[in-house]
């Protein structure tokens, strides 16, 4: 593979948001709003949007949760005629209860009590099982119960996020946006994405930050994004090391590699690049660009 020094250029990207709230707080109608949701339901949480009839994957264990990953991977990974439904965004319903569903997995449904290993485990498990959702090729949407937690030191209540040991901290760092969806005294909601003391909300878009008062309409929020943001091709500005000129050369070289990153010393070099010079099955094209890679290798 070719690498190149580029200067950045934005693209358009799917959405990866974490919606955060408490219970009734309308954070799985404001998931459907975004275009051709699926939901992976660790709970039963959809009635609020029964009327819209949406597609959905019920998940009762981690085996349930790795077969739905499964089945979305090969579906993106299809061509698009190759695709009998139609899904652009993924939604797990909820992050919260993803964690309790792979904690009922290591304490066998609570007939047996966590130790301190099996909190590593379950951390180590929820983390691999995110970071596969968030990866894939959609907009993906998780969402998150909150609680009222009273910070003594501040003497603030903050809105803090349903979730057990390190996943809390990680979990972060991966979304584009981190919305809190607020719910006044007679009912009107509104979205936070505007960092705080009182809660863990983030937006990397400046988009959005500009708006003062974000629709509920989710797909609102990609148009913003979209006439705020101008896109354009990367400029290459220097190649790095170039594309191998034959199937050949990448094959032999992937072999050279792995004996480079065992002895990678200059008589090992010298070895290998007379080796290359010598050769007889291999053509000049592919002698020049593999001795230019070992000569390279550091």
């Amino acid at each position: 593979m070719a690498i190149s020094i580029k200067k950045y250029a934005p693209k358009e990207q799917p959405l990866k948001i974490l919606l955060a709230g408490g219970p009734w707080s309308w954070k799985t109608t404001a998931a459907a709003t975004l275009p051709n949701p699926i939901f992976i339901c660790a709970e039963n949480g959809l009635l609020s949007i029964a009327d819209k009839e949406p597609m959905m994957i019920e998940v009762k264990t981690i085996e349930d949760v790795r077969e739905s990953l499964s089945y979305l991977k090969r579906y993106f990974e299809a061509s698009p005629s190759e695709r009998t439904l139609k899904i652009e965004t993924v939604v797990i319903d909820s992050l919260s209860s993803l964690a309790e569903t792979i904690r009922n997995n290591l304490t066998n449904n609570g007939t047996k009590g966590m130790v301190m290993q099996d909190w590593g485990k379950l951390g180590d498990q929820l983390m691999g099982v995110f970071r596969q959702f968030i990866h894939l090729p959609c907009n993906v949407v998780f969402l998150c119960h909150t609680k009222d937690v009273e910070d003594e030191e501040k003497k603030i209540v903050v809105k803090d996020l349903a979730l057990a040991g390190r996943a809390k901290e990680e979990v972060l760092r991966d979304f584009d946006i981190v919305a809190y969806l607020e719910v006044d005294k007679v009912g009107n909601r509104r979205f936070s994405v505007t960092e705080s003391e009182r809660t863990k909300a983030k937006c990397r878009s400046q988009a959005l930050k500009s708006v003062s008062e974000l629709p509920l309409n989710l797909t609102e929020w990609i148009k913003i994004i979209n006439e705020w943001t101008k896109f354009w091709e990367d400029e290459v500005l220097e190649t790095v090391s170039e594309e191998a000129p034959t199937d050949n050369a990448k094959t032999i070289w992937a072999e050279l590699a792995k004996n480079l990153i065992e002895d990678s010393s200059e008589e090992k070099k010298a070895g290998v690049l007379k080796m290359i010079k010598d050769s007889q099955k291999i053509n000049d094209a592919e002698k020049a660009w593999l001795s230019k890679k070992v000569m390279a290798w550091a």
